[in-house]
Protein backbone atom coordinates (compact mmCIF):
# COMPACT_ATOMS: atom_id res chain seq x y z
CA UNK A 1 0.00 0.00 0.00
CA UNK A 2 2.80 2.42 0.78
CA UNK A 3 4.25 2.01 -2.72
CA UNK A 4 0.86 3.01 -4.14
CA UNK A 5 1.15 6.25 -2.16
CA UNK A 6 4.55 6.94 -3.72
CA UNK A 7 6.81 5.82 -0.87
CA UNK A 8 10.34 5.26 -2.18
CA UNK A 9 12.29 2.66 -0.21
CA UNK A 10 15.69 3.18 -1.77
CA UNK A 11 16.06 6.95 -2.07
CA UNK A 12 19.65 6.87 -3.40
CA UNK A 13 18.80 4.39 -6.15
CA UNK A 14 15.74 6.41 -7.07
CA UNK A 15 17.83 9.60 -7.32
CA UNK A 16 20.47 7.79 -9.42
CA UNK A 17 17.80 6.55 -11.84
CA UNK A 18 16.38 10.08 -12.17
CA UNK A 19 19.82 11.46 -13.04
CA UNK A 20 20.43 8.63 -15.51
CA UNK A 21 17.14 9.50 -17.21
CA UNK A 22 18.31 13.11 -17.51
CA UNK A 23 21.57 11.90 -19.02
CA UNK A 24 19.62 9.81 -21.55
CA UNK A 25 17.55 12.90 -22.37
CA UNK A 26 20.72 14.97 -22.88
CA UNK A 27 22.35 12.24 -24.98
CA UNK A 28 19.32 11.89 -27.25
CA UNK A 29 19.15 15.63 -27.79
CA UNK A 30 22.89 16.38 -28.13
CA UNK A 31 24.14 13.08 -29.57
CA UNK A 32 26.81 12.78 -26.87
CA UNK A 33 27.20 12.12 -23.15
CA UNK A 34 29.89 14.79 -22.79
CA UNK A 35 27.90 17.03 -20.49
CA UNK A 36 29.59 20.33 -19.57
CA UNK A 37 30.49 20.35 -15.87
CA UNK A 38 28.16 23.25 -15.02
CA UNK A 39 25.25 22.08 -17.19
CA UNK A 40 21.85 21.77 -15.57
CA UNK A 41 19.18 19.57 -17.09
CA UNK A 42 15.62 20.27 -15.95
CA UNK A 43 17.05 22.11 -12.94
CA UNK A 44 19.37 19.28 -11.84
CA UNK A 45 23.17 19.54 -11.86
CA UNK A 46 23.70 16.87 -14.51
CA UNK A 47 27.26 17.91 -15.38
CA UNK A 48 28.38 17.75 -11.77
CA UNK A 49 26.61 14.42 -11.25
CA UNK A 50 28.30 12.88 -14.30
CA UNK A 51 31.67 14.19 -13.20
CA UNK A 52 31.10 12.53 -9.81
CA UNK A 53 30.26 9.23 -11.53
CA UNK A 54 33.49 9.46 -13.52
CA UNK A 55 35.49 10.03 -10.34
CA UNK A 56 33.77 7.08 -8.67
CA UNK A 57 34.17 4.78 -11.69
CA UNK A 58 36.10 2.11 -9.78
CA UNK A 59 33.58 1.99 -6.92
CA UNK A 60 30.32 2.28 -8.86
CA UNK A 61 27.79 -0.49 -8.53
CA UNK A 62 28.32 -2.81 -11.51
CA UNK A 63 24.78 -2.17 -12.78
CA UNK A 64 25.38 1.60 -12.82
CA UNK A 65 28.78 1.24 -14.48
CA UNK A 66 27.24 -0.91 -17.21
CA UNK A 67 24.35 1.52 -17.78
CA UNK A 68 26.76 4.42 -18.25
CA UNK A 69 29.01 2.36 -20.53
CA UNK A 70 26.06 1.34 -22.71
CA UNK A 71 24.96 4.96 -22.99
CA UNK A 72 28.40 5.91 -24.29
CA UNK A 73 29.89 7.77 -21.33
CA UNK A 74 33.54 8.69 -21.85
CA UNK A 75 35.31 8.02 -18.56
CA UNK A 76 38.46 10.07 -19.20
CA UNK A 77 37.34 13.18 -21.06
CA UNK A 78 40.76 14.83 -21.35
CA UNK A 79 42.33 11.63 -22.73
CA UNK A 80 39.48 11.26 -25.22
CA UNK A 81 39.86 14.87 -26.41
CA UNK A 82 43.59 14.29 -26.92
CA UNK A 83 42.95 11.17 -29.03
CA UNK A 84 40.45 13.06 -31.23
CA UNK A 85 43.05 15.70 -32.18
Amino acid sequence: QLEELGVVWNVLENQWEKMLALLVQFQQREGTCNVPHRHKEDGSNLGKWLNNQRQRKETLVEKHHKQLEELGVVWNVSENQWEEM
